[in-house]
């Protein structure tokens, strides 16, 4: 599916520079709690637009195309009740094989989703039932974990039986963290059974790169607002920055997820590759040259000792 560039007003443009130049500042000088007191700001006096921006949040169904809202039919496959009559002939012809099994992807730090717009076609095509998970990414992993596991209920509750993850990068914490809590264990016939987790290069030692997460944030804020309809309070509802320290090697967050023994019931399968070692002395050299030029950003750099 195409996506056609958006067209900016001058008062949106100047609030998201504003905003990105926030989001610069608060981060480098690890005061991210100033993006709490500011969404409160927002939440007061502009609670319509916060309420949008957090709808983009939880499970969407891959149907005609397109992603819509996950939502329980009579007969337990998700679907849109906003489809017009016209479409029926056309969703008929897309009939899940298996209505009660889904394929659901979940994506990594600061990743609107874009990333499964070449794979859910492929999959639809196949007539699977596509779920895409979608939370702030840019939260603690535990936390989305939480939000993982509500919509993971949601769906057994529509009907769905079964579940094959397929995620990306930090998903893959995301969905390991779920699969493993306690209250996934304590209550398995709350949630689908998960038939296997694909996770591709998922940092389950955590990554040095981490601390650039300034870089990727304010990619996905552009990304956001040039490629899909972006609401004002977007990046700040996506979490105040946890999921960096989250993702250092050695994290508290880290030690304990890795401390948990793997569910021996759920297949898992990790897709993963080594940076060549040319690349990691360039980025060694340049986050080094970095440091040089700008002193202050000293202790938000890591070198690349081993890739």
């Amino acid at each position: 599916m195409q996506l056609k560039p958006k067209r900016i007003s001058f008062a949106t443009s100047f609030y998201w520079a504003f905003l990105l130049t926030l989001l610069l500042f608060s981060q480098l000088q690890g005061q991210d709690a100033k993006k709490d007191k500011i969404l409160q700001w927002l939440k007061e006096n502009y609670p319509d637009q916060v309420a949008a921006s957090l709808s983009r949040f939880g499970l969407f169904n891959y149907i005609n195309d397109e992603w819509k809202p996950f939502k329980q039919s009579a007969s337990g496959i998700s679907n849109s009740s906003n489809s017009p009559p016209e479409n029926a002939s056309k969703e008929a012809a897309n009939t899940n094989k298996s209505p009660h099994h889904a394929i659901l992807l979940v994506h990594g730090l600061d990743e609107i989703g874009t990333i499964w717009d070449t794979l859910a076609p492929k999959l639809a095509g196949r007539q699977e039932q596509v779920l895409r998970f979608e939370y702030p990414n840019d939260q603690s992993p535990g936390d989305s974990a939480e939000l993982l596991l509500a919509c993971l209920e949601s769906a057994k509750q529509a009907g769905i039986q079964k579940i094959f993850i397929i995620t990306h990068s930090m998903g893959g914490l995301v969905s390991r963290d779920a699969i493993t809590s306690q209250e996934f264990l304590k209550a398995p016939g709350h949630f689908p059974a998960i038939t296997r987790l694909v996770t591709v290069a998922p940092p389950n030692q955590g990554s040095e790169f981490a601390r650039l997460r300034i870089i990727s944030e304010t990619r996905e804020q552009l990304v956001r607002l040039f490629k899909r309809k972006a609401e004002l309070p977007d990046a700040l509802v996506d979490g105040t920055g946890q999921a960096g320290p989250d993702l250092i090697p050695g994290s508290p967050y880290l030690t304990e997820l890795n401390s948990r023994k793997l569910p021996s019931h759920i297949p898992i399968t990790i897709i993963a590759a080594r940076m060549e070692e040319k690349g990691g002395i360039r980025i060694n050299k340049l986050m080094q040259k970095t440091k040089k030029s700008y002193p202050k950003l000293s202790k938000h750099l890591a070198s690349v000792h081993e890739c």
